[in-house]
């Protein structure tokens, strides 16, 4: 419940870190959207890789790869593998990315905008589409506030109210 299979969480985190937190009920269209994601972002990624490697600047290589190992090694012994538990990573894929974009000579600023399409892309789509967002206990609270009726009860499975509602009765 808590973990990502083994075989998927590698690309997965990949393709949270390109595009962001979202996914779509079409499993063909999330499949589609997650080849040509990670096609662009892999290639580019690895170029970057390359690059580094051969002027032997590989603390960002390190800094990439090492957590990925050690999270998939661990998930075998504690399931706990997510793409949010590994964000600290992020800026390196980020500047081993845009090492990757810099070797092109005349695909630098195609290279540069599919980049910048697909992250913004992912972006908009987080901000326009509620299903993304948090829950709004702020809301959900107000909502009980605007209709509970004298003499009547908010209750709760816990034994103490739920922590949001606190927060936001005020």
């Amino acid at each position: 419940v808590l973990s990502l299979s083994v075989y998927k969480a590698v690309p997965l985190t990949f393709l949270k870190f390109s595009i962001g937190r979202i996914d779509f009920d079409n499993n063909v269209l999330y499949g589609f959207i997650a080849l040509i994601v990670l096609s662009i972002f892999g290639f580019l990624l690895l170029r970057g890789i390359r690059e580094l490697w051969k002027k032997d600047a590989s603390l960002l290589v390190f800094w990439l790869v090492i957590p990925l190992i050690l999270a998939l090694l661990i998930s075998f012994q504690i399931p706990l593998n997510q793409p949010f538990r590994l964000l600290f990573v992020l800026p390196a894929f980020y500047i081993l990315m845009a090492v990757g974009i810099s070797k092109f000579d005349k695909w630098q600023k195609p290279a540069a905008a599919a980049v910048i399409f697909i992250s913004l892309s992912g972006l908009a789509t987080y901000y326009v589409n509620p299903k993304f967002w948090r829950e709004d206990w702020r809301g959900a609270t107000n909502f009980i506030n605007q209709n509970i009726k004298e003499n009547e009860l908010v209750l709760f499975v816990w034994p103490e109210p739920f922590s949001p509602y606190l927060w936001y009765q005020g």
